[in-house]
């Protein structure tokens, strides 16, 4: 708004009375010889001026009291910095456990059921059915169906036709005038050779012999011999006492005195002839130490072996040997236990002797094989 005087905007003349409070009028200019509305003009002109103009800063006043709380909320101030994060709490107590979850449901058995085609397992074709137990009693099944065999593949190309060799033989020099792949052995040179058209071409040397293999274990002791006869001992049917029926022969059949010992076995056999024209049994006495161990009777005229094992049982002056024999053509054998010396210093035959039960003429027995070993 524009005083009325001074044509100033917004000074305060126009609308609030102003009380003059400034230099001596004559200092602006207002004298006698102005008239009143001059002098008024030119005062009003000092006062808008002087309005309008901003003075120096006074001292702040006191501070006032209070105001009532606004209503109306102020404008947002400008956010402030963001302050120091403060110390970590304490940990809160534990929470109480949950409830248990139920028991899982885990697989018992997986077994093959049936076949599709009731054939077996894995058959190709067919379907396997197969059942699964739970380990909660409840069962599931599932199938594998098992392929059939693919169509056979074409057959592939023939291969060219291999070179064959004619084989002249093993030589000592080359043969000559070959033909093409004629071949043979170099019996000199240990090499073989095929003829190519031009030249002989090696197709094989001998190689190297291997070093010896190292020495085999030694095999198990034989059974020992002891003694054999090479003689044969033939006894005529007027022959009723028993008589030395072992002829002479390779080694002995008398043991040195104290020479036994307790669990040694030895195998005794006679393979004798027999010919008979009066029946009439052949009896066999078997003797050790000058004591009879058996007395075997063959009751038929037919050739017969005895086959006797003999074992010391203890030794000493009241040894004891234990005597098992049979005859080829009786059907049980004999078994007797004996007391023997095994200590005499004399020795300890083993003695066979033979006769007839009744004497006849026309009859004869001959031993042809007595053997003797250790097998124990």
């Amino acid at each position: 708004m524009a005083c009325n005087n001074c044509n100033k905007n917004n000074c305060s003349c126009g609308t609030t009375p102003l009380r003059y409070n400034g230099p001596a009028i004559e200092c602006l200019g207002i004298d006698c010889n102005l008239t009143y509305d001059d002098a008024l003009a030119r005062l009003a002109e000092y006062m808008c001026d002087r309005a309008l103009e901003k003075g120096d800063k006074g001292d702040q006043g006191d501070t006032g009291e209070t105001g009532a709380d606004s209503l109306v909320p102020g404008p947002t101030g400008d956010p402030g910095t963001n302050g120091t994060n403060g110390s970590n709490g304490t940990n809160g107590i534990n929470g109480t456990n949950g409830i248990n979850g139920l028991n899982g449901n885990g697989i018992l058995e997986i077994a093959w059921t049936s076949n599709s085609a009731g054939q077996p397992v894995t058959t190709q074709g067919t379907v396997d059915t197969y059942t699964v137990t739970y380990t909660n009693a409840t069962t599931d099944t599932f199938e594998v169906r098992n392929g059939a065999d693919g169509a056979d593949g074409t057959n592939g190309l023939d291969g060219a036709d291999g070179i064959a060799l004619t084989w002249l033989g093993s030589f000592a020099v080359a043969p000559v005038a070959p033909n093409l792949n004629d071949a043979y052995y170099d019996t000199v040179l240990g090499t073989s050779y095929v003829w190519d058209g031009a030249a002989w071409q090696i197709v094989a040397i001998d190689g190297i012999d291997g070093t010896n293999g190292t020495n085999g274990t030694n095999g198990a002791d034989g059974i020992p011999g002891i003694f054999t006869a090479t003689a044969d001992v033939a006894l005529p049917g007027t022959t009723t006492s028993f008589t030395n029926f072992v002829g002479s022969g390779v080694g002995s059949m008398t043991f040195p005195g104290n020479s036994l010992s307790v669990g040694d076995t030895f195998m005794l056999k006679v393979h004798v002839q027999a010919t008979m024209t009066f029946a009439t049994d052949i009896d066999i006495l078997v003797e050790f130490g000058g004591v009879s161990l058996a007395t075997h009777s063959s009751p038929s005229g037919s050739d017969f072996v005895l086959q006797a094992e003999i074992v010391v049982r203890s030794i000493g002056l009241t040894g004891s040997i234990q005597y098992g024999g049979v005859l080829n053509n009786i059907s049980s054998g004999l078994t007797t236990t004996s007391v023997v010396d095994t200590t005499n210093v004399s020795g300890i035959p083993l003695e066979v002797s033979a006769r007839f039960l009744v004497g006849d003429a026309g009859n004869s027995t001959t031993s042809k094989i007595v053997t003797l070993t250790k097998i124990f």
